[in-house]
This record gives C-alpha cells, structure tokens and sequence, in this order.
C-alpha cells in the first residue's frame, strides 16, 4: 500500500474516531441532563466531541464539558450565518432556567448571543479604511 492509500486510511480512521467520541459525549449528556435538570431530554444531537445540542420541550441547549462534569447553556443560532450559538453560563438548575425564560433581569446573561463572534466582529469597512488598506498594499507609507 503507498503512501496515499495509508494517509486516506489513517484520515477515514481519524473521522471515525471523532464521530464515535462524538457519540458517547452525546449519550453521557442526554443522561446528565436527567439527573441535573430531572427531565428526559427530546432529542440530542452530537455535534463534535465535547459538544451536542440537546433539545427538551422546544428548549435548546449546547451541552459542553467542564472538568469531570457536563454542563447545559441555553442556545440558539446566529441571526447573520446561522451558527450554533450559546450561553457563557451553566443553567445548573430549574431555578435558574425558569427565571431565564422569564425574562427575570438577574438571569439575562444566561441567554444566549443573538450573533456568533465572527459576526459580532464583522462589520463594513469605512471608505477611509479600505483607502488606507489599498495604500499600505502598495507601499504607501503615512508619516508625522
């Protein structure tokens, strides 16, 4: 076998791991979220090792790895690309998830972004700055 076919095995092995891993992280989340929450999740859907979309009576959550436990932040999907997007903050209990759906203002950094960070951090340059940019490209330099 050359060169080729044993870097494509090695490749289609890595794919499998990942999804395999994925899997499991899914599987270990739909169970901690019974236990921490007390509710059978709907659905869940893995998304990647160390994190799975977990879906219960039209909430949706992004389940994610904090040390040996798993934790559950409100998600939702960026208005600009459609991205996953989620809380920076566990919803740790029913508490904590009811005053959020409230709209209680001492939960309102449990919701989620409204945009993923690459959108936040985009923007339409000023006429000014692509300017400056095509000059720099060139080799036009600005001094005091």
């Amino acid at each position: 076998m050359g060169l080729r076919e044993e870097a494509q095995k090695a490749y289609k092995l890595c794919l499998e791991r990942d999804r395999r891993l994925a899997e499991e992280f899914a599987e270990k989340a739909a169970e901690a979220f019974r236990e921490k929450l007390g509710v059978k999740p709907d659905e869940v859907k893995p998304v990647k090792y160390g994190l799975a979309v977990v879906t219960a009576d039209g909430i949706m959550f992004a389940a994610v790895p904090c040390y040996n436990n798993i934790q559950f932040r409100l998600a939702g999907y960026c208005e600009k690309c459609g991205a996953l997007v989620y809380s920076d903050y566990d919803v740790y209990s029913l508490e904590v998830l009811g005053g959020a759906l409230a709209g209680d203002t001492r939960y309102f950094r449990y919701h989620p972004p409204k945009l993923c960070r690459d959108c936040m951090g985009r923007r339409k340059p000023t006429v000014e700055e692509l300017l400056i940019q095509v000059l720099d490209q060139l080799g036009v330099y600005f001094g005091e």
